[in-house]
């Protein structure tokens, strides 16, 4: 007799649902096509790598231009990812998602520092998320 095997359940969640669920989660989840990943914390080089790098990018900013801190949510709706860059600079007024207000969909730069963990999907499939922002951002990636 064979065995036949069954599909995994496959849930496909909407944007709703995961703005639902950010507004009340203590974990930042990313959004990706309909599929919600918890973003793992980073460790004390990882924090201290980010913030020297934005105090230093902020410190050359030209008037009008703000950088921010990985508590800005980013949406980038051609590829339909949402994630929290590990910092970002948006010149002008941030340009918020339409079906998220608290997302921004505007930053120039885009940093991401990598760690042995997320170093290939951040320079890989990330990179390529980011580039189709319509600001064509920079994408800088720390090791």
């Amino acid at each position: 007799m064979a065995v036949m095997s069954v599909p995994a359940r496959f849930h496909r969640y909407s944007y709703v649902d995961y703005v639902l669920l950010e507004q009340h989660s203590q974990v930042r989840h990313e959004f990706l096509d309909g599929e919600i990943y918890a973003m793992a914390g980073g460790t004390p080089e990882h924090a201290a790598l980010a913030a020297v790098t934005l105090r230093l990018i902020g410190n050359q900013l030209p008037s009008g231009c703000r950088a921010y801190t990985s508590d800005l949510r980013v949406r980038i709706a051609k590829s339909d990812l949402t994630t929290y860059p590990d910092g970002a600079v948006i010149c002008g007024k941030v340009a918020p998602a339409i079906d998220d207000q608290l997302a921004a969909t505007n930053p120039t730069l885009v940093l991401e520092v990598t760690s042995p963990s997320t170093e290939a999907y951040d320079r890989g499939a990330k990179l390529d998320h980011y580039r189709t922002l319509d600001t064509g951002a920079m994408v800088s990636g720390l090791p």
